[in-house]
Protein backbone atom coordinates (compact mmCIF):
# COMPACT_ATOMS: atom_id res chain seq x y z
CA UNK A 1 0.00 0.00 0.00
CA UNK A 2 1.40 3.87 -0.17
CA UNK A 3 1.63 4.02 3.33
CA UNK A 4 3.95 1.24 3.76
CA UNK A 5 5.80 2.26 0.70
CA UNK A 6 5.70 5.82 0.88
CA UNK A 7 9.88 5.46 2.50
CA UNK A 8 11.14 3.24 -0.19
CA UNK A 9 12.52 4.79 -3.20
CA UNK A 10 12.05 2.89 -6.26
CA UNK A 11 14.34 2.68 -8.89
CA UNK A 12 12.65 4.05 -12.67
CA UNK A 13 12.87 0.18 -14.72
CA UNK A 14 14.38 2.75 -17.65
CA UNK A 15 17.91 2.36 -16.17
CA UNK A 16 21.01 1.77 -18.18
CA UNK A 17 20.54 -1.01 -20.36
CA UNK A 18 21.18 -4.67 -19.91
CA UNK A 19 25.16 -4.25 -20.78
CA UNK A 20 25.44 -1.45 -19.08
CA UNK A 21 26.59 -2.57 -15.41
CA UNK A 22 29.87 -0.58 -15.04
CA UNK A 23 29.96 2.30 -13.04
CA UNK A 24 28.69 2.50 -9.02
CA UNK A 25 26.19 1.08 -7.31
CA UNK A 26 22.72 2.94 -7.81
CA UNK A 27 20.54 0.98 -5.56
CA UNK A 28 20.56 0.10 -1.70
CA UNK A 29 18.91 -3.13 -1.40
CA UNK A 30 18.04 -5.51 -4.11
CA UNK A 31 15.13 -7.15 -2.73
CA UNK A 32 14.20 -10.84 -2.96
CA UNK A 33 10.80 -12.23 -2.19
CA UNK A 34 8.09 -14.10 -3.64
CA UNK A 35 4.78 -13.47 -4.55
CA UNK A 36 3.65 -16.60 -2.71
CA UNK A 37 4.62 -15.30 0.69
CA UNK A 38 1.91 -13.47 2.22
CA UNK A 39 1.66 -9.93 0.67
CA UNK A 40 0.68 -8.29 4.09
CA UNK A 41 2.89 -9.44 6.02
CA UNK A 42 5.34 -9.14 3.88
CA UNK A 43 4.58 -5.19 3.23
CA UNK A 44 5.27 -4.78 7.02
CA UNK A 45 8.81 -6.31 6.92
CA UNK A 46 9.27 -4.21 3.72
CA UNK A 47 8.26 -1.47 5.90
CA UNK A 48 10.32 -2.21 8.91
CA UNK A 49 13.97 -2.42 7.03
CA UNK A 50 13.01 0.93 5.06
CA UNK A 51 12.37 2.22 8.85
CA UNK A 52 15.27 0.65 10.09
CA UNK A 53 17.61 1.93 7.08
CA UNK A 54 16.20 5.24 7.35
CA UNK A 55 17.25 5.32 11.28
CA UNK A 56 20.72 4.20 10.40
CA UNK A 57 21.67 6.59 7.14
CA UNK A 58 19.40 9.58 8.16
CA UNK A 59 17.15 8.82 4.63
CA UNK A 60 14.79 6.38 2.53
CA UNK A 61 16.45 3.18 0.85
CA UNK A 62 16.67 3.17 -2.81
CA UNK A 63 15.73 -0.16 -3.91
CA UNK A 64 15.14 -2.35 -7.17
CA UNK A 65 12.70 -4.75 -6.79
CA UNK A 66 10.62 -6.65 -9.49
CA UNK A 67 7.18 -5.54 -7.75
CA UNK A 68 7.88 -1.77 -7.73
CA UNK A 69 10.17 -1.42 -10.51
CA UNK A 70 8.64 -3.30 -13.63
CA UNK A 71 9.24 -3.51 -17.24
CA UNK A 72 5.82 -4.59 -19.25
CA UNK A 73 8.12 -4.55 -22.18
CA UNK A 74 10.28 -7.62 -20.97
CA UNK A 75 8.62 -11.40 -20.51
CA UNK A 76 10.54 -13.61 -17.71
CA UNK A 77 13.42 -14.88 -19.55
CA UNK A 78 14.43 -11.27 -20.39
CA UNK A 79 13.81 -10.30 -16.50
CA UNK A 80 15.98 -12.99 -15.62
CA UNK A 81 18.75 -12.16 -18.06
CA UNK A 82 18.67 -9.06 -16.21
CA UNK A 83 18.95 -9.53 -12.99
CA UNK A 84 22.66 -10.02 -13.12
CA UNK A 85 23.29 -6.48 -14.11
CA UNK A 86 20.44 -5.24 -11.41
CA UNK A 87 22.52 -7.20 -8.17
CA UNK A 88 25.82 -5.50 -9.75
CA UNK A 89 24.64 -1.97 -9.09
CA UNK A 90 23.14 -2.70 -5.83
CA UNK A 91 25.45 -2.47 -2.08
CA UNK A 92 23.42 -5.09 -0.51
CA UNK A 93 20.52 -7.85 -1.01
CA UNK A 94 17.42 -7.20 1.50
CA UNK A 95 15.80 -10.94 1.79
CA UNK A 96 12.48 -10.51 3.01
CA UNK A 97 12.57 -14.22 4.25
CA UNK A 98 8.98 -15.83 4.40
CA UNK A 99 7.86 -19.66 4.57
CA UNK A 100 7.79 -19.88 1.24
CA UNK A 101 10.79 -17.93 0.05
CA UNK A 102 12.88 -21.12 -0.25
CA UNK A 103 10.58 -23.11 -2.04
CA UNK A 104 10.44 -20.58 -5.31
CA UNK A 105 13.51 -21.01 -8.14
CA UNK A 106 13.57 -17.54 -9.01
CA UNK A 107 14.41 -16.11 -5.27
CA UNK A 108 17.21 -18.73 -4.74
CA UNK A 109 18.85 -18.35 -7.83
CA UNK A 110 18.74 -14.47 -6.96
CA UNK A 111 20.54 -15.30 -3.74
CA UNK A 112 22.67 -17.85 -6.08
CA UNK A 113 23.84 -15.19 -8.03
CA UNK A 114 24.30 -12.52 -5.53
CA UNK A 115 27.01 -14.93 -4.21
CA UNK A 116 27.99 -16.25 -7.86
CA UNK A 117 29.13 -12.13 -8.27
CA UNK A 118 30.87 -11.74 -5.23
CA UNK A 119 28.04 -10.17 -2.97
CA UNK A 120 29.07 -10.16 0.92
CA UNK A 121 26.88 -12.59 3.22
CA UNK A 122 27.30 -9.17 5.84
CA UNK A 123 25.64 -7.23 2.99
CA UNK A 124 22.29 -9.46 3.33
CA UNK A 125 20.47 -7.74 5.15
CA UNK A 126 17.40 -10.45 6.58
CA UNK A 127 13.68 -9.32 7.63
CA UNK A 128 11.27 -12.17 8.26
CA UNK A 129 7.53 -12.14 6.68
CA UNK A 130 5.95 -13.18 9.65
CA UNK A 131 2.09 -12.77 10.48
CA UNK A 132 1.85 -10.19 13.22
CA UNK A 133 -0.03 -12.32 16.05
CA UNK A 134 2.24 -14.21 18.54
CA UNK A 135 1.08 -17.71 17.80
CA UNK A 136 1.16 -17.42 13.92
CA UNK A 137 4.24 -15.53 13.73
CA UNK A 138 5.81 -17.96 16.19
CA UNK A 139 4.23 -20.76 13.41
CA UNK A 140 5.69 -18.70 10.92
CA UNK A 141 9.12 -18.44 12.38
CA UNK A 142 10.25 -21.76 12.49
CA UNK A 143 8.89 -22.90 8.89
CA UNK A 144 11.48 -19.69 7.61
CA UNK A 145 13.97 -21.44 9.35
CA UNK A 146 13.36 -24.86 8.71
CA UNK A 147 13.12 -23.95 5.47
CA UNK A 148 16.83 -22.49 4.84
CA UNK A 149 18.23 -25.48 7.67
CA UNK A 150 17.09 -28.13 5.25
CA UNK A 151 17.08 -26.60 2.08
CA UNK A 152 17.29 -28.28 -1.50
CA UNK A 153 17.55 -26.84 -4.94
CA UNK A 154 15.62 -30.20 -5.84
CA UNK A 155 12.11 -29.22 -4.66
CA UNK A 156 12.24 -25.48 -5.07
CA UNK A 157 9.34 -24.63 -7.92
CA UNK A 158 8.73 -22.09 -10.50
CA UNK A 159 5.06 -20.50 -11.21
CA UNK A 160 6.94 -18.89 -14.26
CA UNK A 161 6.70 -21.42 -16.88
CA UNK A 162 8.57 -18.99 -19.56
CA UNK A 163 11.45 -18.69 -17.39
CA UNK A 164 11.38 -22.15 -15.92
CA UNK A 165 13.69 -23.66 -18.24
CA UNK A 166 16.19 -21.20 -18.00
CA UNK A 167 16.56 -21.54 -14.09
CA UNK A 168 16.56 -25.57 -14.01
CA UNK A 169 19.20 -25.07 -16.73
CA UNK A 170 21.41 -21.95 -14.53
CA UNK A 171 20.60 -25.11 -10.94
CA UNK A 172 22.34 -27.43 -13.81
CA UNK A 173 25.32 -25.14 -14.66
CA UNK A 174 26.11 -23.96 -10.88
CA UNK A 175 25.94 -27.80 -9.43
CA UNK A 176 22.90 -29.30 -7.12
CA UNK A 177 25.97 -29.04 -4.25
CA UNK A 178 26.84 -26.21 -4.52
CA UNK A 179 23.35 -24.26 -4.96
CA UNK A 180 22.43 -26.00 -1.49
CA UNK A 181 25.32 -24.88 0.12
CA UNK A 182 25.25 -21.13 -0.76
CA UNK A 183 21.17 -21.05 0.35
CA UNK A 184 22.18 -22.85 3.58
CA UNK A 185 24.79 -20.58 4.69
CA UNK A 186 22.20 -17.92 5.32
CA UNK A 187 20.95 -20.19 8.16
CA UNK A 188 22.40 -18.15 10.86
CA UNK A 189 21.30 -14.67 9.77
CA UNK A 190 17.84 -16.09 9.17
CA UNK A 191 17.64 -17.40 12.84
CA UNK A 192 19.29 -14.47 14.27
CA UNK A 193 16.26 -12.57 12.31
CA UNK A 194 13.88 -14.71 13.57
CA UNK A 195 14.57 -14.90 16.63
CA UNK A 196 14.58 -10.75 16.78
CA UNK A 197 11.27 -10.87 15.28
CA UNK A 198 9.51 -13.38 17.61
CA UNK A 199 10.99 -11.45 20.57
CA UNK A 200 9.07 -8.36 19.23
CA UNK A 201 6.31 -10.38 18.84
CA UNK A 202 6.41 -11.63 22.14
CA UNK A 203 6.32 -8.23 23.82
CA UNK A 204 3.86 -6.74 21.81
CA UNK A 205 1.68 -9.61 22.62
CA UNK A 206 2.49 -9.27 26.75
CA UNK A 207 2.24 -5.53 26.46
CA UNK A 208 -1.65 -6.03 24.59
CA UNK A 209 -2.48 -7.98 27.94
CA UNK A 210 -1.20 -5.37 30.02
CA UNK A 211 -3.27 -2.84 28.81
CA UNK A 212 -6.28 -5.15 29.22
CA UNK A 213 -9.06 -4.62 26.90
CA UNK A 214 -10.00 -2.09 24.88
CA UNK A 215 -13.03 0.21 26.63
CA UNK A 216 -16.08 -0.39 24.51
CA UNK A 217 -16.73 2.37 22.01
CA UNK A 218 -18.26 5.38 23.02
CA UNK A 219 -16.95 5.33 26.53
CA UNK A 220 -18.47 3.77 29.62
CA UNK A 221 -21.76 5.51 29.97
CA UNK A 222 -22.41 4.60 26.04
CA UNK A 223 -22.09 0.98 27.90
CA UNK A 224 -23.87 1.18 30.54
CA UNK A 225 -26.76 2.35 28.32
CA UNK A 226 -27.11 -0.18 26.15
Amino acid sequence: SPGALASLEAESPGGRDAGEAEGPAVVDWYVVHTWADDPGAKEAALARAARSFHAAHGRAPRVWMDALCPDPALISRERLARVPVHLCRSRGLLLLAGPALASRLWPVIELYLWHCLGGEAAAVHVEPVCRADAEGGAEDAQAIVASFDTFHVMYAQSSREAARDALVRAVELARVAHVNEVVRGHVAAVRAAVAERRLALRQAAEAGKARGPAPPVGGPQAAADV
